[in-house]
């Protein structure tokens, strides 16, 4: 009598016996296949966290190439970029080109902009920023974030954070910053408009545009239409509806009452002279 393997034995077998085909060879050759299957990179499109933005900063950070949108620095850290050329960078070129491309993300597209600092004020005031942040401290102005970088976010002990949440908080503090930028573009441009508003008038000089409505003129309430024109009962295609129509009937005051026209003189009446005689 043969004895009876459990159905569990059979299937852990058979599970050793499919994983002593997968060799790195065969890996290999499975990986290339996939990789040239038409459904491979829209499945890396689902997948991806970041998508085409985050590969396009990675090869052009390193390559010393301008990023084609300056919010993909989001996915850099100073460190990963280079000069012109790939030209190798010192830290502080590093930090100056990795704050030029934050500002460029918080203040593109927006008018009016505030002075940039120059180099040496900026190294200066990201010594400051980046040891508050050093310390587990947050960012005292939503727009300090140009002095910052995602490797500079620690907690209270000075330990850093996970890479992971560092580009978290990162990510977060450029798109407050951002928010905050619009919204003080959008003042100065109110009190730019107030004070050229207030401004005493010149001869021969045009006053700015207001935002406000022009003045209302008033009119006569012309009542409501005591004409109808057309004919509701009457398809719109109907020639009633289509040909321009009196807007009156027959002149008639009841309908026991007959109507009267008056006689078209002929060319003969248009002759006569009056009195009868021609």
């Amino acid at each position: 009598m043969k004895r009876r393997i459990p159905p569990i034995e059979q299937l852990r077998a058979a599970g050793r016996a499919r994983a002593q085909q997968f060799t790195p060879e065969y890996q290999a050759e499975m990986g290339r296949r996939r990789a040239q299957q038409l459904s491979f990179l829209e499945h890396n499109r689902r997948i991806s966290p970041d998508g085409f933005s985050a590969q396009s900063a990675y090869m052009r950070g390193p390559s010393g190439l301008r990023l084609l949108d300056p919010e993909h620095v989001q996915f850099l850290l100073p460190e990963q970029l280079r000069g012109p050329g790939g030209k190798l960078l010192t830290y502080e070129q590093q930090r100056l080109f990795f704050g030029l491309s934050v500002w460029r993300a918080i203040w593109e597209d927006l008018t009016p902009q505030p002075e940039r600092p120059s180099d040496q004020e900026f190294l200066a005031n990201a010594v400051k920023i980046q040891n508050g942040l050093h310390h587990g401290l947050a960012l005292e102005n939503p727009l300090h974030v140009i002095y910052a970088a995602a490797n500079d976010f620690c907690d209270e002990t000075g330990e850093p954070w996970s890479p992971r949440k560092q580009r978290h908080l990162f990510r977060k503090a450029l798109s407050e910053a951002r928010t905050y930028a619009e919204a003080l573009a959008q003042e100065w441009r109110e009190q730019a408009q107030a004070e050229r508003a207030n401004q005493p008038h010149k001869l021969g000089q045009r006053r700015p545009r207001s935002t406000d409505p022009g003045p209302i003129f008033g009119h006569r309430d012309p009542g409501a239409r005591t004409m109808q024109y057309g004919r509701s009962d009457l398809p719109s295609y109907h020639p009633y509806n289509i040909l321009p129509q009196r807007p009156y009937g027959v002149p008639a005051t009841n309908d026991s009452h007959p109507v009267y026209w008056l006689p078209n003189p002929g060319e003969a009446d248009l002759d006569e002279e009056p009195g009868g005689r021609a």
